[in-house]
């Protein structure tokens, strides 16, 4: 949430070089995050969880890291409005 409201902000004006390291550390915390919920999800799934509501809490948190990549892909064509 906090990335899309970042690219809201900065919506159709060029991005500097702070403002886009900003976007890159953000999809890096993105990119963590994932790690860090499908390791829980694997676990879960070791200590007999429901498979196949864990397979759809996976999807959703790869869709989640997919909406980060398409914020970070409009971040960097902010990069390049003059």
């Amino acid at each position: 949430q906090k990335f899309i409201g970042f690219i809201k902000l900065h919506l159709n004006r060029y991005l500097n070089d702070k403002e886009l390291k900003a976007a890159m550390d953000l999809e890096t915390e993105i990119d963590n995050q994932r790690i860090i919920l499908r390791k829980k999800s694997q676990y879960r799934l070791q200590d007999g969880e429901n498979v196949k509501g864990e397979l759809l809490y996976i999807d959703i948190v790869r869709h989640m890291e997919h909406i980060g990549d398409y914020a970070m892909n409009i971040a960097e064509a902010l990069r390049h409005l003059r």
